[in-house]
């Protein structure tokens, strides 16, 4: 009988880590022996500190917070229990609860958990918080130190960190998450030459940008500057690429449906090695801009934007649109 195992997916929210880098990628077999593997979700738990501090200044951000807490687990429940493909057995536990599981079998198990960071680069400029998809296995489990990480997609934060974006968290993100980590899991299992993870997702998003032609692009307001970008500007700039101005609602409403007649934005933060000789020698953060498709959120295009430079804010500009309509033959 084979040996199961169990990946332990901890959802933790309040934690919060200055400009964390990535770890090395993991070895090609050993990610593909954790398909086998259990799937365990840890939900998110209220901060109880958090709670007690935003009481003394106005009792509805508590009560905020708890809701936004029992929405997440829900979402997480929702979206995990139907769209994580990768492991065929999952089970939501708390913390608490997976507490002792992890002392006693951590050899067989992968722990995974999600925290919040505030990129280095970033911090003066604008007021975005990326999370970050941590994963380990149960005898090398050290949050400071996790063996896999996955970058999510940027969410804005305000002055209490946990409630904002836990609010922030949407069901869209959420179901991109699970879409995007089992996504870079497969690449991963299948990269015989050992690629970087933005080569393969570039590799991904050239064979993508051809099916542009056959979506209509949902854009949300959350990735662009609605005072420079007006439906006139693109009117002017999408040229062929048929889009449609939409609610965050609406494109999560298409992405839990599965269309694949749509498509949608979604920026993400990527770390990129400099190396000399095998050896890292300098970590950078970049932007990756995405467009996904809303069957199973395909890179269907991607760029890369360089720190520093005018196309590095988390946001699509009049140029971002121009490349993506230029991926749309000519009629």
């Amino acid at each position: 009988m084979k040996k199961l195992f169990t990946l332990l997916l901890v959802l933790v929210t309040g934690f919060m880590r200055a400009g964390a880098q990535a770890p090395p990628m993991p070895d090609m077999k050993e990610v593909t022996s954790w398909k086998d593997r259990s799937l365990v979700v840890l939900l998110a738990e209220e901060d109880q500190k958090m709670i007690k501090k935003m009481a003394k200044k106005n009792s509805e951000w508590a009560d905020n917070h708890k809701a936004a807490v029992a929405s997440f687990n829900d979402n997480v429940q929702k979206i995990f229990a139907d769209q994580w493909k990768f492991n065929e057995e999952k089970s939501f536990e708390t913390a608490k609860q997976a507490k002792d599981k992890i002392k006693k079998r951590g050899k067989n198990m992968l722990v995974a958990w999600l925290y919040f960071t505030q990129p280095a680069e970033m911090n003066d400029k604008n007021p975005y918080m990326m999370p970050v998809l941590a994963l380990s296995r149960g005898e090398n489990f050290d949050d400071e130190k996790p063996e896999l990480t996955f970058n999510m997609p940027y969410v804005k934060s305000g002055e209490y960190a946990t409630l904002s974006l836990l609010n922030s968290y949407t069901e869209l993100h959420i179901r991109t998450l699970c879409h995007m980590a089992q996504f870079q899991l497969n690449l991963m299992a299948n990269n015989k030459k050992k690629l970087p993870m933005n080569n393969m997702m570039k590799s991904e998003a050239t064979k993508g940008c051809a099916d542009l032609k056959n979506v209509i692009l949902l854009i949300d307001n959350e990735y662009i500057d609605t005072e420079k970008i007006t439906d006139k500007v693109l009117a002017e700039t999408m040229g062929d690429m048929k889009y449609k101005m939409a609610e965050t609602s609406e494109i999560a409403t298409a992405s839990e449906q599965g269309s694949d007649s749509y498509a949608y934005l979604m920026c993400f933060p990527v770390d990129i090695k400099s190396s000399v000789k095998g050896e890292v020698t300098e970590y950078s953060l970049q932007v990756a801009k995405m467009v996904l498709d809303c069957k199973t959120a395909k890179i269907m295009y991607m760029s890369l934007s360089q720190p520093g430079g005018k196309n590095a804010a988390p946001e699509f500009n009049i140029n971002d649109f121009r490349a993506i309509s230029a991926c749309v033959p000519k009629k």
